[in-house]
């Protein structure tokens, strides 16, 4: 007999929400059990006891990616310097270079449509702009056209607990990529990004600390049920260890 139960399933780093059978011969997974036929989503149930066990990505799940809602998420240490120009493919935004042109901080890849939007601020009226000690290089942009051959590592950055960083991209029928590159100075944060429709479980983690800077790339690969919809993405300040904060750098789209 099969029970169900939830677990994150997980292949070369990849971390997405699925329904688990298991019965004696392992488990059987589907990806984005909450969603319904007629568009409507449910609540996950209570995660059952050794769900974990079985919490690996098999060729059913691979399949269930490459067809169905999802949202499935990694994280890795950012690069030194990042070309967006060559990631972004479909867009690009970067963060916190203002343009007296513009009055904004806010650079954009200009054939992307803007299909990343500006930041939002979480809980925050305001947010300050510093270096790091990560670069960020482009020849496509506005305001800004081109980086330097060193790039900027200029950022936005909030103070304070449950403070951080909201931004959107589309979502649609299409699977797309989405890189969201992130950091923070002695602080907690925890990343999350959902699907507006509510069509496939949201990802979430809260791996990165540190009592120094710190500096990280999502990568999302996502897929809505419903044209128009949006991908959510957010970076919150969950923990301060003295003078802590969190930083948004860049995001990519293809």
């Amino acid at each position: 007999m099969f029970e169900k139960c939830w677990a994150p399933a997980r292949s070369a780093g990849w971390v997405a929400m699925v329904l688990v059978l298991v019965g004696a011969s392992g488990c059987v997974y589907r990806v984005n059990p909450s969603y319904q036929a007629d568009g409507g989503a449910g609540s996950p149930p209570s995660r059952d006891a050794g769900a974990d066990a079985h919490g690996t990505m098999d060729g059913a799940v691979a399949a269930d990616l490459a067809s169905g809602p999802h949202v499935a998420g990694m994280v890795a240490a950012s690069p030194a310097s990042t070309d967006l120009s060559a990631e972004g493919k479909s867009d690009w935004a970067h963060f916190g270079w203002f343009s007296f042109l513009t009055g904004d901080d806010v650079d954009h890849k200009a054939t992307g449509g803007g299909q990343i939007s500006s930041y939002q601020l979480i809980d925050a009226l305001l947010t300050g702009s510093g270096d790091s000690s990560v670069a960020f290089t482009w020849s496509d942009g506005m305001p800004h056209q081109m980086t330097e051959t060193a790039g900027t590592s200029q950022n936005v950055y909030v103070s304070g607990m449950d403070k951080g960083f909201s931004i959107t991209a589309p979502a649609d029928a299409t699977e797309r990529t989405l890189k969201v590159y992130v950091g923070g100075v002695s602080s907690s944060g925890t990343f999350t990004a959902q699907l507006d429709d509510g069509s496939a479980p949201a990802f979430a983690d809260q791996s990165q600390s540190s009592m120094h800077e710190y500096h990280a790339v999502y990568t999302l690969r996502y897929r809505a049920a419903h044209p128009n919809a949006k991908l959510i993405v957010k970076w919150i300040e969950t923990q301060d260890f003295g003078f802590g904060s969190v930083l948004l750098e860049a995001a990519t789209l293809f």
